[in-house]
């Protein structure tokens, strides 16, 4: 019985640690497709980004914004739009799916965040 309960830890033990290999490859993702972050802070009309942004399709995409206005961020193209406001940054997260140019808006001041190409 406990030669059987050894087996079962090792191979507990195996699986875990090959899951965290796959998760922890470059990607980032143990589903095959990359992750990319983007964090855009504006503060009045500046705003402190990337300015554009190239991923393939099937990437994972996390945008954080911080502002010190009360606004909407709205991803073009995609219809996804997250409040934002001083003190709780706007969370949007999506796979990119749709090949194309797109903008991400603080969209009351029409303010260009950032734009973002999904490419084949």
């Amino acid at each position: 019985m406990r030669a059987r309960w050894k087996v079962l830890v090792i191979l507990a033990a195996v699986a875990v640690l090959a899951g965290l290999f796959v998760a922890l490859r470059p990607g980032g993702s143990s589903s095959g497709h990359s992750v990319r972050r983007i964090d855009v802070d504006v503060i009045g009309e500046s705003v402190n980004g990337p300015g554009q942004v190239k991923v393939s399709m099937g990437t994972k995409v996390e945008i954080r914004v911080t502002a010190d206005v009360d606004d909407e961020v709205h991803v073009h193209g995609y219809d996804l739009m997250q409040d934002v406001r001083p003190g709780a940054a706007a969370a949007i997260d999506f796979d990119a799916t749709i090949p194309g140019i797109f903008e991400v808006e603080l969209e009351s001041h029409g303010l260009l965040l950032f734009q973002f190409e999904v490419t084949p």
